[in-house]
């Protein structure tokens, strides 16, 4: 919202407490429930919190227990004739830049340490897929072996992820990432560096 092309307002962020359990959670909106005093107060005590701070899908308890409530307020504008309207393909640039930047730099999917966990996780299915019980191998010799996509999405993802991202949903970002990327291995299947790829380009 901040910085958005053409919009000329300024912007308030709070994060509030939902309150689960209570009564009028599903009655209809009023300019009351709405109130800025009321999101005010609601603000207190809530702490923002990240499932994802580990680099991987981890609600703690208090996932879904807040809510991100963002106030715009328009500047008052006493140009006659201002254009008013936004211009949506530089409205789509902006949004596209900044969750692009958001995900790359402030929560990436895919940190040093996750990414040793799957090459871990890649060597283990390979061997076993191989029959060799002994893994002293050197994972690094396995780079060039192709998983199936059914074992890549097992071990690419949490349990908490794949509530999020179902196996269908999974094949739909693949096909596209392996329509764009120009890869020259098996669409049904990848190596360990075509997953940190696709994970790099899928946040």
């Amino acid at each position: 919202l901040e910085g958005l092309p053409g919009a000329h307002w300024t912007t308030e962020h709070h994060i509030v407490r939902r309150q689960l359990d209570h009564h009028e959670v599903n009655a209809p909106k009023t300019r009351e429930h709405n109130s800025i005093e009321k999101i005010t107060a609601a603000s207190t005590g809530a702490t923002a919190t990240s499932a994802w701070s580990s680099g991987s899908f981890e609600p703690d308890a208090e996932y879904d227990r807040t809510a991100n409530v963002f106030v715009c307020r328009r500047y008052v504008d006493d140009t006659e004739g201002s254009d008013c309207e936004l211009d949506w393909d530089a409205v789509r640039d902006h949004v596209f830049r900044t969750n692009d930047s958001w995900f790359k730099e402030h929560n990436p999917i895919l940190t040093h340490v996750r990414k040793q966990d799957l090459r871990q996780l890649f060597t283990a299915a390979l061997l076993e897929k191989e029959g060799i019980v002994d893994n002293a191998s050197d994972p690094s010799s396995s780079d060039d072996a192709v998983l199936s996509l059914e074992k890549c999405y097992t071990i690419l993802f949490t349990e908490a992820e794949k509530k999020q991202l179902l196996f269908d949903f999974f094949l739909e970002d693949w096909n596209e990432f392996y329509k764009t990327s120009g890869q020259d291995k098996s669409a049904h299947g990848m190596t360990f560096d075509t997953a940190v790829q696709f994970l790099n380009e899928m946040q």
